[in-house]
């Protein structure tokens, strides 16, 4: 997981093309895998200010606002009900369809 890289080339993305609501929605998911929800938190904002209705950017922005608050309350065990083990299964796809994206994306340079 080479998270830095990453963040290095959607932040190149959004100097070629700035506030576009992909790149800085596929931003704020490498800033939240790396476990930094804050700034996960304020790009997943940016981008639904530019596209208010994207599921993608809802869902993230939710789970990134959940696990801040769980990190936050220091809370270790939260018990999964079947609507969050869906919510993980399709937050699961999400990442690997970015990754393709992105992976897509660097063949672009």
């Amino acid at each position: 997981r080479q998270f830095a890289k990453a963040i290095e080339c959607f932040e190149k993305c959004l100097v070629l093309v700035p506030d576009n609501p992909s790149s800085l929605l596929a931003l704020g998911l490498t800033k939240h895998l790396a476990d930094d929800y804050d700034g996960a938190i304020e790009l997943y904002h940016q981008a639904l200010s530019r596209k208010p209705d994207d599921p993608v950017g809802l869902e993230t922005l939710n789970r990134a606002l959940e696990e801040a608050l769980s990190v936050k309350l220091n809370i270790s065990n939260v018990v999964a009900s079947p609507m969050s083990q869906h919510n993980q299964s399709y937050h699961d796809q999400t990442i690997m369809s970015m990754e393709e994206d992105s992976m897509d994306m660097s063949g672009m340079s």
